[in-house]
């Protein structure tokens, strides 16, 4: 998975997908191990004497220096670089048989690239954000049926719930010779699948609606080991666990709380290919770790952990590109690894096991189609069992098991590119289908109009109702209109 997200499908729910509280490895063999190891991919971007050409599970957006969102020409052969983006979206939202909800959502952000020094890069992304009417979480929450908490804005009026100004990303790239160290707020993307990635457990889940294209920035040291025949051993520790929510809480100051990742990538029968290992912790406990229901307030935290074992591949099969990626959670007992857990029946491949598998064929006039078939394990079998606040939570994108994602883009006089896109949850047979239509105006200037289209059987996931959430419709039709300025 690239910083670059399919547009139409990956976006504004917050989340992480990463699970974990306390484990089975000790503290000091995890920063042992992990000083061994090696930096996301993007830190070889940096470095392209290095690089062995891959662009499957590569930071790139920031690599490739204006890229999309500005002509960074300017900058050409200096030491430095500025560009960015600014964007406007109106959002109309159709909610079953109630009148349509309008809204509007802003978005800036604001890139910058240093080079001090040939070996060192200094990287910068500030992000602004202010979300109006349905384009507001806390107002899309309502408009579903869900009461999130009024009395949260009421007793915490000196903060702004409709804009927001963060600094997303800011770190450091040094290279030592094989040894590439990067350190700050980085964006981690590991995987190659183009909607599910089962190996990336950092990273906040995306949603059916919504525009952002960056991987979201986390705290973490990465190192890259370099071998000489062109394979590198790669790894991070991060220091945000996912469900913290921005929450300054006690147990993250403790080892066992932070998710970090191991992999060996390189290239066989010209296929790149990665192997990895992974541990995702998720916070499920109090907001801010306490439950203020009671007085005095209580300390209410909860710690889920998961370990797993991590494949990539992505190469071309003749004319196809084609590309797999898998992860198998590994037996646990709490959050501790044991693999005498077998025995239980709640344990099957068939749960433990996430794969994506996909192809890819791109005509001579650059139409490409794009087919995804994914198998969640750790999501529902059946339409009964869904659970709703794995999504509303951000803790994953869709609720289901078994999924197909179908994708086609293309240029058409020149100035226009279309795309079209549907996602099926293959067990309870509903669809959510999505549209796409950028104008150039300039170079640096486009029109932008979308469609997300959900629908199904009642009690399916798309159809928004399920049997969970009485009185609750998660997905509405939505169509957008915006316009984007990069510089």
């Amino acid at each position: 998975m690239t910083e670059t997200e399919p547009r139409g499908l990956q976006g504004r729910v917050s989340g992480q997908p990463a699970l974990r509280t306390k484990a089975g490895i000790p503290a000091g063999v995890v920063f042992i191990a992990f000083t061994l190891m090696t930096t996301i991919t993007w830190a070889q971007e940096i470095q392209d004497d290095w690089s062995s050409g891959w662009s499957d599970a590569v930071e790139s957006e920031s690599a490739a220096v204006g890229g999309e969102h500005g002509d960074s020409s300017a900058f050409a052969g200096t030491a430095a670089a500025l560009y960015g983006y600014v964007e406007t979206i109106g959002v109309t939202q159709f909610p079953s048989g109630d009148s349509p909800a309008v809204g509007s959502s802003t978005r800036a952000r604001l890139k910058g690239e240093w080079h001090p020094e040939e070996r060192i890069t200094a990287r910068v992304e500030m992000l602004y954000e202010q979300q109006l009417g349905i384009a507001n979480g806390l107002v899309g929450l309502n408009s579903a049926g869900i009461n999130p908490q009024p009395e949260i804005q009421a007793e915490n009026q000196q903060d702004d719930f409709t804009q927001s100004f963060t600094v997303d990303h800011v770190y450091a790239i040094v290279n030592l010779d094989r040894v590439d160290v990067s350190l700050g707020r980085m964006p981690i993307a590991w995987g190659v699948g183009y909607v599910f990635n089962p190996t990336d457990r950092v990273n906040t889940a995306g949603s059916l609606q919504g525009s952002e294209e960056e991987t979201p920035g986390t705290g973490a040291v990465s190192l890259a080991f370099h071998f000489p025949f062109a394979w590198s051993l790669e790894s991070y520790l991060a220091f945000e666990p996912g469900g913290t929510g921005g929450a300054a809480l006690v147990e993250m100051s403790q080892a066992d709380n932070l998710p970090f990742g191991v992999r060996l990538r390189g290239n066989v029968l010209g296929f790149d290919l990665s192997l990895s290992a992974l541990r995702g912790v998720w916070y499920s406990g109090e907001a801010g770790g306490y439950d203020i229901s009671v007085d005095p307030a209580v300390a209410a935290e909860k710690w889920e952990v998961d370990y797993r074992l991590g494949a990539d591949a992505i190469g071309n099969i003749g004319p196809l590109g084609a590309y797999v990626e898998a992860a198998l959670a590994l037996p646990q007992t709490g959050n501790e690894i044991d693999f005498g857990a077998t025995r239980d029946s709640a344990y099957s491949l068939e749960r433990a096991l996430d794969t994506v598998v996909g192809l890819e064929y791109i005509t001579r006039n650059d139409v490409s189609f794009k087919v995804e078939y994914a198998h969640l394990g750790g999501g529902a079998a059946h339409k009964d069992s869904y659970d709703p606040s794995r999504v509303l939570s951000g803790r994953a994108i869709t609720m289901g098991r078994d999924y197909l994602f179908l994708y086609a883009s293309g240029i058409v006089a020149e100035f226009w590119e279309l795309t079209f896109g549907t996602l099926g949850n293959l067990r309870d047979g509903s669809v959510v289908l999505t549209h796409e239509v950028i104008y150039d105006i300039r170079d640096n200037m486009e029109l932008t109009a979308s469609a997300t289209v959900p629908f199904g059987k009642r009690g399916s996931e798309y159809d928004g109702r399920v049997s969970a959430l009485d009185g609750v419709d998660l997905y509405a039709t939505e169509v957008n209109l915006g316009v984007r300025v990069s510089f």
